[in-house]
């Protein structure tokens, strides 16, 4: 494709990745500078719940061809607690970038002041262990339409707050991805992880 082209795209929010163009949107919080987009040697570490399980190996195989290697530590049911115990338990896990998949869990079982300090110490270590991205994935949960019942939304609204104080980068998902949630109201089809994957290896990518 001609540079020219892919850089008007890149500048519309959207990713050509061989050839095939994934939109995706940007939304910085409390950040002054555009983040770096990964190159080739670099890696992602994917932290998460069921949604990071479901697309882990979908973001694997996108941003392979760019060279950039994936290591996940994702579980079903798992929430910032849980991640951030593994987390901190082993040094080893590191990335370039870290892809935090948390949130439904989260607002499910909430307790606002322990989640805090949860959510607070997955970013800290992140940043500790040399990660030069940090990026909170939104469920697409917290966006489908109709709403959850207003005390779910209520959650959801006090977990976004926590994760945008911690100044991360914040991908929300596409309104194709949000179309596909299934019939639980949280988890995606295996077309919907492979969309979601995408769209976050173009946010890394970009």
């Amino acid at each position: 494709m001609n540079p020219r082209v892919v850089g008007a795209l890149a500048a519309l929010g959207v990713l050509v990745v061989g050839g095939i163009g994934f939109a995706y949107s940007r939304r910085m919080i409390s950040s002054p500078f555009a983040p770096p987009p990964l190159v080739s040697g670099e890696s992602v570490l994917l932290l998460g719940d069921s949604l990071g399980v479901g697309m882990s190996q979908h973001l694997a195989n996108a941003l392979a061809p760019a060279g950039v290697h994936l290591d996940a530590e994702a579980h079903v049911g798992w929430n910032a607690k849980q991640v951030r115990k593994a987390y901190e338990a082993d040094a080893s896990m590191v990335g370039d970038a870290v892809v935090i998949s948390l949130g439904s869990n989260d607002a499910a079982m909430m307790d606002p002041s322990v989640e805090a300090e949860d959510v607070a110490a997955l970013v800290a270590t992140a940043r500790a262990r040399g990660a030069k991205r940090v990026v909170w994935i939104v469920a697409p949960n917290f966006a489908r339409s109709p709403p959850p019942p207003p005390a779910t939304s209520a959650k959801q609204a006090a977990f976004r707050a926590l994760m945008e104080a911690q100044t991360v980068e914040v991908m929300e998902p596409s309104d194709e991805v949000v179309a596909m949630i299934g019939g639980d109201g949280i988890h995606l089809p295996p077309n919907g992880y492979a969309a979601f994957g995408q769209q976050v290896a173009a946010w890394l990518l970009s």
